[in-house]
């Protein structure tokens, strides 16, 4: 169960169940936070816990800052509206549209048996889809 900051309601686990009772599972509009810019991380944690049957979100964090965020991001859980899963929606067709090969340069592929440096090559495939010029791509010590 967890307390509003700031007029002390009860909500969410352990609140009052009934369907009658306003905050039984979400926040009171007292308590959510203005909208803010959103991260990236943001906005998939949010895609995420957004899904059907979805209990968990495990997110990898390397810094303070992105604990913080993804916190922030799920105190209090407010699921996507229908304008920003529309904006995903879109944004997917633009990526799906460049060809591009989905790498986050973690490095989870590294080290290469063969000694291939495995996200850089990926890196060069995505500038040269992105800027086209396969010399400039090159130049760039990629």
């Amino acid at each position: 169960m967890r307390r509003c900051r700031a007029a002390g309601h009860r909500y969410g686990a352990g609140a009052r169940r009934d369907a009658e009772h306003p905050f039984a599972l979400k926040p009171p509009p007292c308590c959510i936070r203005p909208p803010r810019e959103k991260s990236l991380a943001s906005w998939a944690i949010r895609w995420v816990a957004s899904l059907p049957n979805v209990l968990c979100v495990l997110s990898g964090m390397t810094t303070l800052e992105q604990v913080q965020d993804n916190v922030a991001s799920m105190d209090p859980f407010i699921p996507l509206s229908t304008t920003e899963q529309d904006t995903l929606a879109r944004a997917l067709d633009v990526f799906k549209a460049q060809k591009l090969a989905p790498c986050t340069a973690c490095k989870y592929c590294m080290p290469c048996p063969a000694g291939c440096n495995i996200p850089g090559m990926l890196h060069a495939w995505n500038e040269y889809r992105l800027c086209g010029d396969r010399l400039a791509t090159l130049k760039r010590g990629i």
